[in-house]
């Protein structure tokens, strides 16, 4: 078994007295949960509903990364042509204008993708954390605007 990566999601979740996964794949609680009492049928049923949230949140998760992806071979699709086109262009200049808007078009195309993305991703964090009774305001962070 590899090492295990823990997320700062899983500590805040960890924090607030409930598990991840991947929480649960530490050597740690490896070993204390062999010596634990065995589960009953109460405590399963809410295992397998935390396990639900868990995995609606990996898939919201995913749908917004592979968007993300589709965003970025948007940008290179964009970039790919424009250079294509480039190529046969005898005028330098204008080549030139045409890479350049081509360019700003797709940095823009990344842009709203990976601020989409960034959306997505924390109002999936928000409904798994809701689900598990944790509320964590994050307001009085400041978010500096990367691009």
């Amino acid at each position: 078994m590899g090492d295990v990566e823990i997320t700062i999601l899983d500590h805040i979740i960890s924090q607030n007295g409930h598990k991840t996964v991947n929480i649960e794949r530490l050597p740690s609680q490896l070993q204390k949960s062999k010596l634990d009492a065995p589960p009953t049928v109460q405590d399963l049923q809410r295992e397998i509903g935390r396990l639900r949230q868990e995995i609606a949140f990996y898939q919201e998760a995913q749908k917004a990364l592979l968007a993300s992806f589709e965003g970025s071979r948007e940008a290179y699709r964009l970039l790919r042509d424009t250079l294509e086109a480039v190529v046969l262009h005898q005028d330098l200049g204008r080549a030139f204008m045409s890479l350049a808007y081509s360019a700003r078009k797709a940095g823009t195309v990344i842009q709203q993708s990976l601020r989409h993305t960034s959306e997505q991703l924390a109002t999936s964090e928000g409904h798994l954390l809701r689900s598990l009774g944790i509320s964590l305001d994050d307001s009085s962070t400041k978010d500096y605007t990367i691009l």
